[in-house]
């Protein structure tokens, strides 16, 4: 683990991580650790990609040169998968089919609720079969809770919404939040976002009430009236520079307000 974060060269526990890994797979590919490292590098993936651009090269780097010294192109064996002994799957890996994934699933409604549910990954080496290569798997469960009844969540960044109407000829907003609105009015999002400590890479996203479209302030026939997307202290001192998001996506359900 590092000590600390250093922004300028964007080091990191995980791309530091990646590149013990590469080391191992050039010098000491039979390391103990190094398994654990490529379970652990995998896991920490995110929609199929780590965190950031350095994080992404050195793990792609490190896992070719660990596929490269385990042999994991040459896998040659069988498998088979049951959940509460229930084969889902079976069949063999070789050298035609070791890149193709196959993906598993299983309706919740279809797993016992009231006791733990088995998922066996089983492996095996059957007749010319050399039993090379690695197995790897990985198990998601995906539910959804029901949103209107749960609390507003507090993770260190509170952020505040209110809506106002905005006189389209002038583009002066109300002083009052409003709760409801009709076709054709023309509402102004504030945002207040009380940050406890210093922000990286900030992004905020403002979802859009239904049947609501985001103004684009960029354009000719808008501009005149409206601004775009500022931001300002609210309390405290004024910092010495004036700033508002570095870059604002205007998308059909949201805002997202981006700064660095």
């Amino acid at each position: 683990e590092e000590e600390d974060v250093d922004w300028w060269t964007m080091n990191s526990d995980l791309r530091s991580t990646a590149l013990a890994l590469d080391a191992m797979a050039r010098i000491d590919p039979a390391n103990g650790l190094a398994p654990n490292v490529v379970r652990w590098l995998m896991s920490m993936r995110t929609d199929g990609r780590w965190a950031t651009t350095q994080e992404n090269v050195w793990s792609l780097i490190a896992l070719t040169y660990w596929m490269a010294a385990t042999g994991e192109l040459e896998g040659d064996y069988s498998y088979a998968v049951t959940v509460n002994r229930d084969e889902l799957a079976s069949g063999s890996v070789n050298r035609d089919n070791v890149d193709q994934p196959v993906d598993l699933r299983v309706a919740i409604q279809d797993l016992l609720l009231d006791e733990a549910n088995g998922l066996f990954i089983s492996r095996s080496t059957e007749g010319s079969q050399s039993g090379d290569g690695q197995l790897y798997y990985t198990a998601y469960l995906e539910y959804f809770l029901p949103a209107a009844s749960l609390q507003a969540l507090d993770r260190g960044v509170v952020v505040a919404q209110q809506y106002r109407l905005v006189d389209p000829l002038t583009g002066k907003a109300s002083g009052q939040p409003i709760s409801e609105a009709k076709i054709g009015d023309t509402i102004q999002v504030r945002l207040t976002l009380v940050a406890p400590t210093n922000l990286y890479y900030l992004l905020v996203e403002s979802p859009l009430p239904a049947g609501a479209e985001a103004i684009d302030p960029s354009l000719l026939n808008t501009s005149l009236v409206y601004e775009g997307p500022s931001m300002e202290p609210v309390d405290g001192e004024w910092p010495w520079f004036w700033w508002q998001p570095t870059a604002t996506d205007l998308r059909d359900e949201k805002v997202a307000l981006f700064a660095t």
